[in-house]
């Protein structure tokens, strides 16, 4: 009766154990999946808000490329001064419009100069805003090509975007080359947020056309973001269906999950 005994409280304690700790286990799972939940999306704020301001900064910097409008509708009007080596591209977009590059595929408004001198351009903003959105900042770089063909550009930036009731703060540098269809962007960036939060990116290889950036979900085709958040990565990676479904990959450690960027974030350019 003594071993009875014994042998049933023995097996009451173990369950009893083995039910504590299972009980431990959804709570911590739990706050992890919060946790995961929190990164991916900051991560997919952070890649969308850094590639929006990029484009806008390749939209303004381009035109140092861009030749008199010389009549007729277009968007921007562009009027150019001096010479070969030296010159000045003023841009006017008015109180708003699409503009035809098709790189930014929101109304732009405002006006933007762009100074090119001893091999190198500078941009000035003049109320510029996209998407209703307020930019200014400095933009300096270097282009190779000619307009109506291939340009590069290769731009150090610094800007800051108004997006109420928000603020961010971007410096980057950045090349992207531009083709009569699609365009590329790679380069590496700091994204400071008035409300606290600030993120390290690494763009490479985004590739995105033109036609997809005219689309509901402009995204890119291909290409990965990472994103620094606290110490913790998280890479955006986009593929060819990413601009149709809105689908990236998010992988942060070991783990990847596929989400809607679209439907996580609302892009602010």
């Amino acid at each position: 009766m003594r071993n009875l005994t014994t042998t049933l409280a023995v097996t009451f304690t173990a369950i009893s154990l083995l039910a504590a700790g299972c009980g431990d286990e959804p709570g911590a799972d739990a706050q992890g999946e919060a946790i995961d939940a929190e990164i991916t999306q900051a991560a997919l704020q952070a890649s969308s808000d850094a590639i929006g301001a990029s484009l806008v900064t390749i939209e303004s910097a381009r035109l140092v490329a861009e030749v008199d409008s010389q009549g007729g509708a277009s968007c921007p009007e562009v009027s150019r001064e001096g010479g070969v080596t030296e010159f000045e591209v003023s841009a006017d977009y008015g109180e708003g419009c699409t503009p035809d590059s098709g790189i930014v595929s929101s109304e732009v408004s405002g006006d933007v100069t762009v100074g090119y001198s001893d091999r190198a351009l500078s941009v000035s903003f003049g109320d510029l805003a996209a998407n209703g959105n307020r930019l200014d900042g400095e933009v300096v770089g270097a282009y190779e090509g000619a307009s109506g063909g291939s340009v590069s550009l290769t731009l150090e930036v610094d800007l800051t975007a108004v997006i109420a009731p928000e603020t961010l703060h971007l410096q980057e540098v950045i090349t992207s080359g531009l083709g009569t269809t699609e365009l590329s962007l790679d380069g590496s960036a700091t994204l400071d947020y008035a409300s606290g939060s600030t993120y390290a990116l690494e763009m490479s290889g985004l590739a995105m056309t033109y036609a997809d950036l005219a689309g509901a979900c402009p995204l890119p085709y291909a290409g990965a973001v990472a994103v620094d958040i606290d110490g913790t990565e998280a890479t955006v990676t986009f593929s060819a269906r990413s601009p149709q479904t809105g689908e990236v990959e998010v992988t942060v450690g070991r783990i990847t999950t596929t989400t809607n960027l679209c439907e996580a974030v609302t892009p602010a350019f």
